[in-house]
């Protein structure tokens, strides 16, 4: 009776050793049929470094520059361009002259470029803007011609934006003219440009354009 008693005193632990041991096997077991995951590494991408900024050469850095004696505006031209004293009335001005290499004999202001300006005293910009561009409407009328003239427009103008006034004469030459106020002065700046064929004209456009663009102004 008493070998009895301790076998089956030890039965509950040898049953707990058997399921450890159950539970182990099937552990290890698991975790060996278990496939292992693998994370694909995905490269990241490189990060392309910023192109350098080129800075566009400016056209105008050699050439002459003019400046009014009163010390009021200023402005670049050619080396190519004659520059010449202009009077028109009581008032006075320059003007720039910039012909293709070899002009037409007897064609005057047609092929090439000319600029002149004039500062008239005691003006108001629209009202003189306004009265140029009615006579140059009455003058083309008078001679029959077939050039036409636009409306007055307000555009901004020289290098610090300033606001203009200015019309355009449709013709041979095309004449800009454009207005802007200096104190209680308006200058008054004509331009006038054609060529012997389309390109040639836009190159003298783009030249009269480029000269206005460096207009500078030292009073308000």
């Amino acid at each position: 009776m008493t070998r009895s008693k301790s076998i089956s005193g030890f039965a509950p632990l040898i049953i707990l050793l058997i399921v450890a041991l159950i539970g182990a096997i099937g552990y290890f077991a698991f975790k060996n049929i278990t496939p292992k995951v693998q994370i694909p590494f995905t490269p990241s991408s490189p990060v392309a470094s910023p192109l350098p900024t080129t800075q566009t050469a400016d056209p105008t850095a050699d050439w002459k520059t003019y400046i009014n004696p009163n010390d009021s505006y200023s402005f670049k031209y050619p080396d190519g361009g004659e520059l010449s004293d202009y009077q028109e009335n009581d008032y006075s001005g320059v003007q720039i002259l910039i012909l293709p290499a070899s002009p037409p004999k007897g064609q005057n202001l047609v092929y090439g470029a000319m600029i002149k300006t004039l500062l008239i005293h005691n003006a108001e910009i629209q009202s003189l803007a306004k009265t140029s561009q009615q006579n140059e409407l009455n003058s083309l009328s008078d001679n029959n011609s077939a050039s036409t003239v636009s409306e007055v427009q307000q555009v901004k103008f020289g290098q610090d934006d300033r606001v203009a006034y200015q019309y355009i004469v449709s013709g041979e030459p095309t004449v800009r003219v454009v207005f802007a106020q200096i104190g209680k002065n308006v200058l008054q700046v004509a331009c006038y440009y054609g060529g012997r064929d389309q390109a040639e004209e836009n190159k003298y456009k783009n030249l009269v354009d480029q000269i206005l663009s460096t207009f500078k102004f030292t009073n308000p």
